[in-house]
């Protein structure tokens, strides 16, 4: 444990080397639905202000918990958010629908990325 005050003994050196070309990490994601493109929390937002109606939702009969369905547009796959608050406050989901929708296509920018490859791109 280093003590406040003190150097760090870690240093950062850069090297260049012209026999190998440096990777460009190009931080831009693309949107699943449309053209638009931008960094990853651009994109979140984008998402959850352009394309909430491509989430779903259920009533789970048993517990009356509100699930959010998100569905990955490649390949398929859902996701479900359970809202637990909503069961208790009807008004919870009004109040905070954009907060469940940056929830629920978190999940999916996380699917994209682990499961297909999207996200920076290396060039």
């Amino acid at each position: 444990m280093r003590r406040k005050g003190t150097a760090s003994p870690f240093r950062i050196v850069s090297v260049e080397c012209p026999a190998v070309p440096l990777l460009v990490i190009s931080k831009m994601w693309k949107c699943p639905y449309c053209d638009f493109s931008g960094k990853r929390s651009e994109i979140h937002i984008h998402l959850a202000e352009n394309h909430g109606d491509t989430l779903g939702s259920r009533v789970d009969e048993f517990t009356g918990h509100t699930f959010y369905i998100v569905t990955c547009p490649v390949c398929g796959a859902s996701y479900e958010q359970v809202t637990k608050k909503a069961r208790r406050d009807p008004s919870f989901v009004q109040e905070y629908e954009h907060e469940i929708r940056m929830v629920v296509f978190d999940l999916l920018l996380y699917h994209l990325q682990g499961e297909h490859g999207e996200g920076p791109v290396v060039e």
